[in-house]
């Protein structure tokens, strides 16, 4: 299927793929041929640490603070939560190098390939809600700078058009590609390292441990573990971005190695951001004020050109992989369209959905309800497709993950119209179930009552749908999805499932 599959997905004869920095990728979704996988896991960590240093990040951080928790309260809740959604990436990055394709794409072998929409739209979702995130801190970083700096306005005009600059600035590296985007990771790496510290420094002498109190939703416990699953979103909001990376791995990758590289330095790099927001928030004179435009009030004259290169370069460079990843995810969609267009597409809907909910709606206060219930949605799919690799022992057919380019394709991902119930099922009843036990500050369930406000949702998402997934592959085997190989049984010899 490979070779028809070339003349649907735009892909280029094998050797012939661009990826060098500088230069736009001439690859999407196809799958990488063997020849061209020059990348390794240290690339994904470098991508995983990266990112994390920017505004739209470390704002998280300030959450827990602004909720009443103090500052061992937090850190305890962060470190919890971050280990929980970093295992998760460890497991669902390992299927990169297997496929060579995007997450999305993958996901067919469990959904169906035409339940691959699934993924791409909880990717394009997620993606879009924080490429519109990241044009409003940037923004606001461009007009609180120049504000300490020049007395400028901060409208709203001013705003809009720091967003654009914003969502201009993205497009540009996620529009070049892979190669581009691994370079900046490391490039960023050391910047943003030096700066962090330099706030560290600045924010010092105004830091206090707070001991908490006043807590968000009354009490201590439902506020802790409201916490804890804002920081789980942080890394399993990532869930959709590995194989963008393993997909340029070469198949024989040690999975070990990248199970541990991708999780550990998710864990490091989103700890590191989420307790430095916390740490100066906690020097904030108004602990309730918005990040942005505290950490300018508290800063020195002197330091608000670096905070403003922080906030632009740090925005950037996550939001370079976004436009990277949704494009890629929508081209899943459309792909009859190049990769190159189709994030072009993505930047003009960011800009859109930022200016209509920042300006027109004013709805940055309810970022914290968005990510906790969006990890209901993408936990339940993580789990599917985490099980699904295991009970096939990591086996996958990759060209026929392809079959909805060729019209007439079916394969044995096929299933039923192009969808698999099992996996559809046990979705539908994880994230039921964890919209039932969701508590956030717009919305509860029904179920929050009855464990005292405490929020279950993540967890019992992920375990819901998991228990159903197995329990209808126990009911209803799948056929055709692994090789049959002969095996002894009984002293006859049969064909089994391998």
């Amino acid at each position: 299927m490979a070779e028809q599959a070339r003349s649907h997905e735009y892909a280029v004869e094998q050797g012939k793929g661009i990826d060098e920095v500088g230069k736009v990728e001439n690859r999407g979704i196809d799958q990488i041929p063997e020849i061209e996988r020059h990348s390794n896991p240290k690339n994904l960590a470098a991508a995983f640490i990266a990112v994390q240093f920017s505004f739209v990040i470390i704002i998280f951080g300030s959450f827990p603070i602004t909720w009443g928790l103090g500052w061992w309260a937090t850190m305890a809740a962060v470190t919890v939560g971050l280990a929980i959604g970093s295992v998760l990436i460890a497991l669902i990055s390992l299927s990169g190098p297997l496929t060579g394709t995007n997450q999305s794409v993958t996901s067919g072998a469990f959904f169906g390939v035409q339940g691959r929409l699934i993924g791409s739209a909880i990717s394009l979702l997620i993606d879009v809600g924080f490429l519109a995130l990241i044009a409003w801190t940037t923004g606001q970083t461009f007009i609180e700078g120049f504000h300490r700096l020049f007395s400028t306005p901060t409208g709203n005009g001013s705003l809009a058009i720091g967003m654009a600059v914003a969502c201009a600035s993205v497009i540009v590296i996620g529009y070049l590609g892979h190669a581009t985007l691994v370079a900046s990771y490391r490039a960023w790496l050391i910047v943003a390292v030096i700066l962090q510290l330099a706030m560290i420094i600045v924010y010092a002498p105004h830091f206090h441990v707070l001991q908490g109190g006043h807590y968000l939703l009354g009490t201590f416990w439902p506020t802790w573990f409201l916490t804890v699953t804002l920081s789980c979103s942080v890394p399993v909001s990532y869930a959709t971005w590995p194989n963008d990376y393993g997909r340029y791995m070469p198949r024989r990758t040690n999975p070990f190695d990248l199970g541990l590289w991708s999780g550990l330095s998710m864990f490091v790099g989103c700890w590191l951001a989420l307790m430095l927001g916390a740490f100066v928030t906690s020097s904030f004179s108004n602990v309730d004020a918005a990040f942005v435009n505290g950490a300018f009030d508290r800063s020195p004259l002197w330091f608000v050109v670096p905070l403003m290169l922080y906030g632009f370069l740090g925005n950037v460079v996550n939001g370079g992989p976004g436009v990277y990843n949704s494009a890629l995810d929508l081209q899943a969609l459309l792909f009859f369209l190049r990769r190159t267009v189709v994030a072009l597409i993505i930047g003009v809907i960011v800009f859109v959905v930022a200016y209509i909910g920042v300006i027109e709606l004013n709805a940055v206060n309810t970022i914290d309800s968005f990510v906790t219930i969006m990890i209901v949605i993408i936990t339940s799919w993580m789990v599917i497709n985490i099980l699904g690799m295991w009970r096939r022992h990591g086996f996958f057919y990759p060209d026929e993950l392809h079959a909805f380019a060729i019209p007439g394709a079916r394969g044995p991902y096929w299933f039923t119209r192009g969808v698999n119930f099992r996996a559809l099922t046990a979705f539908a009843a994880g994230v039921t179930v964890g919209l039932l036990f969701e508590t956030t500050t717009i919305f509860s369930g029904p179920f929050s009552a009855s464990v005292g406000g405490v929020d279950l949702s993540f967890t019992s998402a992920g375990v819901t749908a998991g228990v159903v997934y197995l329990l209808l592959l126990a009911i209803f085997p799948e056929r055709g999805v692994v090789p049959r190989v002969p095996q002894t049984v009984g002293g006859v010899e049969a064909d089994v499932a391998s």
